[in-house]
């Protein structure tokens, strides 16, 4: 993901995908430092299109974390 390795104000970054009938939905969620970083980012990087491929960009939607929690799987087996 080269257009997210030198963001500056990106804390994290997650690809979901889901497979339907036919095609894929791919959707990413970021979190960044500030809304600030996240508007700048998005503002100066638009959706591309290929013979193949449509990356179709929604507007950045803009919520705040009400609860997170993680863990690691280093220790399950």
């Amino acid at each position: 993901m080269p257009e997210y390795q030198g963001a500056e104000g990106l804390l994290t970054v997650m690809i979901l995908r889901r497979s339907l009938v036919g095609y894929e939905e791919i959707t990413t969620i970021t979190t960044w430092h500030s809304r600030e970083y996240m508007q700048s980012f998005f503002a100066s990087n638009s959706g591309t299109t290929s013979n193949t491929v449509l990356i179709e960009r929604e507007p950045a939607h803009d919520f705040d974390i009400v609860f997170h929690a993680s863990r690691s799987l280093e220790n399950e087996s």
